[in-house]
């Protein structure tokens, strides 16, 4: 698995994979740099659309600068690999975090930008934009209605018993009803992450995925390919299914994404030590354009949630693991006990409880079963019968890993209230 000491990003051996670059006639329908010349520290105009919701409600556009510049990766450049250590610098915050922690925008030239919201601009933006919906989750084209799934997998810590349900089309066809509605929602980012469609407004889409799962070994922005549903189409013998589409909805063009200035500024290269902090702040929601005349398969609702309403409730992690490497669900030479033939491109899931000894204000703990390929997975819960993803997957401890059924905590970066009204901003901006 590369293990090292400290954490392991769970992209795989290619993380951030299908590094294409936004191109053709797609343009990121928000802020790019266009061909002017910027300065580091320049102030610039907010990046407000014709038909945004800023504009219909006349709201604060807050401070906008350019932060710098980051090189556009090209195709299969060597991905994000790092060397780590738990620096443990994160105290144990409960559900206090410093509140307008600085965000940036990467438009699709790979120009940076600092976005600065007061809080009183910041509250308005998300009290607003609350009540345009953004923040619910989006029945598909195909008008689904929502499962209430509550599935009673048994709970365990990562590598002991491997408790991974595969959630293929084999499994579970599209559909227009049932656990099937959520799985649609979910998609492989580039070759080797996972992502989720989430509160889509009718003019954009968009996925919450790791903030490592976009950028390079060397620190570019790879803006990678998303595919919603991804699959294998293969039984659980590995077996090809006829009639089966591999891409159910096509190839999804990323444009600009938004995610923590810190996480920018210090954890985004192989020459950073990626430890506990990184991980906390290792969350990027990114702007995704649909492929002309492919259906729109819906999307999660998110939110940010206090420990007390996380804490023994069922929490559910969807993903995309590499098969072929340590810790897959076909893992028969490493520490899991597999049940059938992993299937690469294909949806594995699990569910347990966060609990409240290991959550801090950005960061989740968590023993539910994963692997290399899923970073990026959403974490969601069900609240009231809404699908809500509060956290995603970032990336797993190794340091006090001693044995296949010692336990092995993962880590998940959680949607604070800050990056909260931030993605409100993003998605209605």
């Amino acid at each position: 698995m590369n293990h090292i000491r400290g954490l392991t990003l769970l992209g795989g051996g290619t993380l951030c994979f299908g590094l294409f670059l936004a191109c053709g006639s797609y343009e990121d329908p928000g802020f790019n740099s266009k061909e002017q010349h910027l300065e580091k520290g320049q102030l610039v105009d907010a990046p407000i659309r014709e038909n945004s919701l800023f504009k219909k409600h006349n709201l604060p556009t807050g401070t906008w600068k350019v932060w710098g510049q980051i090189p556009l990766a090209e195709s299969w450049e060597k991905p994000l690999e790092v060397s780590v250590v738990e620096d443990d610098d994160e105290p144990d915050q409960g559900d206090h975090v410093a509140s307008n922690e600085p965000m940036v925008m990467i438009d699709e030239k790979g120009t940076v930008y600092s976005a600065k919201f007061s809080d009183d601009e910041l509250a308005l933006i998300t009290r607003v934009l609350e009540a345009e919906g953004l923040q619910n989750g989006r029945v598909g084209d195909d008008g689904g209605i929502e499962p209430n799934h509550d599935e009673d997998a048994p709970k365990a810590w990562a590598h002991g018993t491997d408790n991974r349900s595969v959630l293929g089309l084999n499994e579970y066809p599209i559909s227009s009803s049932g656990d099937a509605v959520l799985y649609q929602r979910i998609g492989q980012v580039g070759s080797g992450c996972s992502g989720t469609l989430v509160g889509t407004p009718e003019t954009d889409y968009y996925y919450l995925t790791a903030a490592h799962c976009i950028f390079s070994d060397a620190g570019n922005y790879t803006a990678p390919k998303f595919y919603p549903r991804r699959d294998s189409c293969q039984n659980k013998l590995g077996s090809s299914l006829s009639s089966c589409d591999t891409k159910p909805y096509g190839e999804w063009t990323s444009g600009g994404a938004y995610t923590y200035e810190y996480f920018v500024e210090n954890c985004s290269s192989s020459d950073d030590n990626y430890g506990d902090t990184c991980a906390s702040y290792d969350i990027a929601i990114v702007r995704v354009s649909k492929p002309s005349g492919e259906s729109f398969p819906g999307a999660f609702g998110f939110g940010s949630y206090s420990n007390s309403f996380i804490k023994d409730r069922t929490n559910y992690i969807r993903g995309y693991p590499n098969c072929g490497q340590d810790g897959d669900p076909d893992d028969s030479g490493g520490c899991a006990s597999p049940t059938s033939v992993c299937r690469n491109n294909t949806l594995y899931g699990a569910s347990g409880d966060m609990g409240d000894t290991y959550n801090s204000g950005r960061r989740s703990k968590f023993g539910i079963d994963i692997s290399r390929g899923q970073s990026g997975s959403g974490i969601y819960l069900n609240d009231g019968g809404n699908h809500r993803v509060f956290a995603v997957l970032a990336a797993e401890n190794t340091g006090c890993f001693d044995g296949c059924n010692q336990i092995r905590p993962n880590h998940g970066a959680r949607i604070t209230s800050t990056f909260y009204g931030y993605m409100l901003a993003f998605m209605g901006i």
